[in-house]
Order: C-alpha cells, then sequence, then structure tokens
C-alpha cells in the first residue's frame, strides 16, 4: 500500500518564491481516518467562479473514485533558500 495512504508521518517539500529567492519549506503530514471507494459522490457544483471553470472541464456528474480523511495534521518547517 502507498505510504501515502498511511498513518505514517509524511515529510513532504513545497517552494516559496519572493523578492527573487526561491525557498524550500519541508513539511511534515499524519492523516487519521482515511476512507476511499469507488463511486460514492455525486459532483455538485455551485454558481461561484471556481465552479464554473470545473464545470467548462466536462467532468462526469459522478466521481470515479471519492475518499474522506477524518483528521489532518501538518507542521511546517523554516524555509530555507536554494541556490
Amino acid at each position: 500500500m502507498p505510504s501515502v495512504f498511511t498513518s505514517r508521518p509524511q515529510v513532504l517539500k513545497t517552494y516559496t518564491y519572493a523578492d527573487g529567492t526561491t525557498r524550500e519549506v519541508p513539511w511534515e503530514m499524519r492523516v487519521r481516518g482515511l476512507r476511499g471507494q469507488l463511486g460514492g459522490a455525486t459532483l455538485r457544483l455551485g454558481d461561484h467562479a471556481y465552479a464554473k471553470e470545473l464545470a467548462s472541464l466536462g467532468l462526469p456528474k459522478r466521481a470515479m473514485i471519492s475518499g474522506s480523511v477524518g483528521h489532518v495534521e501538518m507542521t511546517f518547517g523554516d524555509a530555507h533558500p536554494l541556490g
């Protein structure tokens, strides 16, 4: 089973760019209560700008898979400049 689907902490990296400097930010994520199934969700879009953009993609009305997470914890580390 891929580690993303386990309760073990996942150490990931994200990047920011400001004032001409790219920085790497380590962060850790732990999930509990992960559930998934085939189908199981109906896609209902509202009338805001994001919904209109999603509707223009022609997505099916019924999801192929669906999932939910009961609890997510994230901890972000200090940003470190790259280069």
